[in-house]
């Protein structure tokens, strides 16, 4: 029979090796790095510009004029919504993200410039798309057929000091946003990307996009083109965008012309003559402080890598030894000993 110092060591040293197993399978199991949560608490990013430009084709129609002659300046909010939902997985949830513009000096239907609905799959730790997108653009028609291509809702997670593709949703394509430097927002290191846009034509991708306006004449055709940049603020640990700003012209281009007159949205655009440029908008804004440091909490929580790599190793390293000096007390060899009149004998 074994005595109970080695029947415990053996005990002992199962429990070791199940420490060495559950140290070693723990990362795997349990990945360090978290997901975006579907349960967000700050779900909305905006920008915010007191005087954007609003041009003759939003205008169309107000005050029973068939076309305002000139642009407005007014205040203009966009608002990215976004929630996550199922359904969901460890690394992968279906996406809704409402995109709309709108007027601070009007109210109800005549506030609203623009207004989309886009549904896909993200990637949860890499911010990409996962098969087809759909998107809701006109009242009361069904969501088409999409595609978001690149980064959008957020970056990767651990971002890069590189170049990466954004979506715009207008374009409906990605542009290149390049990484330009560091900033330090609140004590905190973000990196900030810039997205150049120079002549972009919207037509390209988005070719149903199409308001009318009114400076090309009669039987006339123009193009939109995008110009100018956007710059976005992230967290690089968690890939969450917390602040944008942009200063973009959209201008409608008779087509024919090189679009150079007018292109940057300026009041050269006013009152233009037939087959001249006509801005469609042109607004720079950003995002508020208040939301930017929200948004900035919300990331820099996400971007806290689990425990779970710190208690592997422990338990790892635990195990081991555990195990090691079990084996040495269970393998030890046993002394023999003689009894007393066998002994004597000798």
């Amino acid at each position: 029979m074994l005595p109970r110092s080695r029947v415990a060591a053996v005990l002992t040293l199962g429990l070791g090796c199940i420490l060495l197993a559950v140290g070693i399978a723990l990362p795997l199991l349990v990945p360090p790095e978290r997901p975006v949560p579907l349960e967000l608490s700050e779900t909305q990013l905006t920008l915010q510009d007191d005087r954007a430009r609003i041009g003759p084709s939003y205008l169309a129609g107000e005050d029973g004029d068939a076309a305002a002659p000139d642009p407005v300046t007014a205040p203009v909010t966009k608002t990215y919504a976004v929630s996550l939902g199922e359904p969901a997985d460890r690394t992968s949830a279906a996406a809704t993200v409402g995109v709309t513009s709108v007027r601070g000096d009007r109210d109800g239907d005549a506030a609203l410039l623009d207004a989309e609905v886009w549904t896909y799959r993200v990637d949860r730790t890499t911010g990409a798309s996962l098969g087809d997108a759909k998107v809701a653009d006109t009242p009361a028609t069904p969501a088409v057929a999409g595609e978001v291509d690149g980064q959008w809702l957020a970056f990767p997670r651990n971002t890069g000091q590189q170049e990466y593709p954004v979506f715009d949703n207008l374009l409906r394509r990605a542009v290149p946003a390049q990484f330009v430097q560091t900033e330090d927002v609140d004590g905190s290191e973000v990196y900030v990307f810039r997205q150049e846009f120079d002549h972009e034509p919207v037509r390209q991708s988005n070719p149903g996009y199409y308001r009318a306006t009114s400076t090309t004449g009669e039987g006339g055709v123009s193009s939109l083109y995008r110009n100018g940049y956007k710059e976005f603020r992230v967290e690089p640990r968690s890939g969450m965008i917390v602040s944008v700003t942009e200063d973009i012209q959209d201008v409608y281009v008779p087509d024919g012309t090189d679009g150079t007159d007018g292109a940057d949205g300026s009041d050269g655009d006013d009152g233009a003559a037939a087959g001249e440029p006509e801005l469609l908008s042109a607004f720079h804004g950003a995002t508020p402080e208040s939301e930017r440091d929200d948004l900035l909490v919300q990331a820099e929580k996400i971007g806290h890598d689990r425990p779970t790599r710190g208690w592997g190793i422990v338990l790892t390293v635990t195990g081991a030894i555990v195990a090691l000096g079990s084996a040495v007390v269970a393998l030890r060899p046993q002394r023999v000993q003689r009894s007393g009149p066998a002994q004597a004998g000798e």
